[in-house]
């Protein structure tokens, strides 16, 4: 029995917490009180270059991109800052580099670098900024606080095509020595003439060699 009473009890409690909580938040919300009040909306984030659906002939891509605030009041309230931290850059849904920002973007931040080595074919680059946002909230007009709260914001996705280069035919290799000069009839004969000779004197001199050595050696 008694542990009957204690559930009876316990139950009891969260319902009568629960219909006080939701009588609160209408009598709150009756009189014009804020539960909660954020200034932490997103900066705008742009693509300045490449442009969506832009060719380029090259597989080094100029990436530009510009950050601005999106309200007056986002950049301070009671002396804390909403404010960029870094940004990161996406290629191809794969993390290609990160940019420090860390600016309350009094005035617009741009920023440019070179998309290098990217391969023959269609990509894709979006930004994800990481921010410090300030946030207010409100109990009753004698309660309330303001701190602090992290976010990300993403840019749209931005496509481009790295095209391949045309392919330049190699050129035949050229020689500058001049070909060699046919050789006519008579010349050719001549040729053959002039040759017999030089055997022929040529076997005379080795016939005359053997016979001096053969003279030579019967006199000793």
């Amino acid at each position: 029995m008694k542990k009957t009473a204690c559930a009876i009890t316990i139950v009891s409690g969260l319902i009568v917490s629960l219909l006080l909580g939701v009588q609160f938040i209408q009598l709150v919300q009756a009189n014009g009180y804020i539960l909660q009040q954020t200034y932490n909306g997103p900066p705008t984030i742009t693509i300045e270059s490449p442009l969506n659906n832009e060719i380029f002939s090259f597989n080094t891509v100029v990436f530009a991109f510009t950050l601005i605030k999106p309200s007056f009041n986002w950049t301070s309230r009671n002396g804390v800052g909403n404010r960029v931290a870094y940004v990161d850059i996406i290629v191809d849904e794969i993390f290609y580099g990160r940019v420090d920002v860390d600016s309350e973007l009094m005035f617009p931040f741009s920023y440019s670098l070179n998309l290098t080595d990217l391969q023959h074919g269609t990509h894709s680059v979006q930004l994800v900024a990481n921010c410090k946002g300030v946030s207010k909230t409100v109990m009753y007009p004698s309660m309330e606080w303001e701190g602090v709260s992290y976010y990300t914001t993403w840019s749209d996705i931005v496509s481009f095509t790295v095209d391949s280069p045309e392919s330049t035919p190699t050129p035949e290799p050229t020689s500058t020595t001049p070909p060699p000069t046919p050789i006519s009839g008579e010349g050719m004969q001549e040729k053959q003439l002039m040759d017999t000779l030089i055997a022929i004197i040529a076997g005379a001199a080795s016939i005359a060699g053997v016979v001096l050595l053969y003279y030579i050696t019967k006199r000793k």
